[in-house]
């Protein structure tokens, strides 16, 4: 007889246990786990149907006949590691990190051109190395970078003097933000936030 298998603990010993909607519920006499009939859906499957189709967890929940409970679960265990994809062309690279809280960030290489994803990497702070890892990798894969999009940290453009350097907008914006107020009452200062406001913008 073919026994369905326990999600939580894998075990075959499960027995049915009646039937709700129309679904047939099942119990598994090793751990107590109560569960709904539904095909097994692999990891790849699911973590395509959630990640590339946009799929929310209730949908997957419907679509495979999983509890939510079970969905988010199976989610929480697949474990994907980013592979940096092969390379080709030229262009401008976009560097920058973006964290979630003190010690976790991402470092993303972007070309500026087209948006599409050069490098990624998660980090803890922002070293110069993680920098360099970058840009080695980037050229290592095959692409030729024309120039670089950076932060407004100095070391960064120290080591990477051999690029064309830009920063970038939003941190031109931040700079002329610390050192000229929003709301100048002298007439010198209003001319001048104007004049950065108008070099920040191009």
């Amino acid at each position: 007889m073919n026994k369905k298998e326990c999600p939580v603990c894998r075990s075959k010993h499960t027995i049915k246990y009646g039937v709700r909607k129309g679904v047939q519920l099942y119990k598994c006499q090793a751990c107590g786990y109560q569960f709904r009939a539904g095909r097994e859906v692999s990891e790849d499957e699911l973590w395509n149907a959630y990640q590339q189709e946009k799929q929310t967890i209730e949908e997957l929940s419907k679509r495979y006949g999983k509890s939510v409970s079970t969905v988010k679960r199976r989610l929480h265990d697949i474990k994907r590691e980013w592979e940096q994809p092969p390379l080709s062309g030229e262009g401008f690279v976009h560097l920058d990190v973006t964290y979630w809280g003190r010690c976790f960030g991402v470092l993303l290489a972007l070309d500026s051109q087209t948006g599409k994803p050069l490098y990624m990497a998660f980090v803890k702070s922002e070293m110069v190395k993680d920098y360099e890892d970058a840009v080695s990798s980037i050229k290592e894969r095959g692409y030729t970078i024309r120039g670089l999009v950076i932060d407004g940290k100095q070391s960064l453009f120290k080591t990477f003097s051999e690029y064309h350097i830009q920063m970038c907008q939003f941190h031109m914006k931040q700079i002329i933000r610390r050192y000229l107020t929003l709301h100048p009452k002298m007439h010198a200062k209003q001319r001048v936030e104007g004049i950065g406001r108008q070099a920040a913008q191009g």
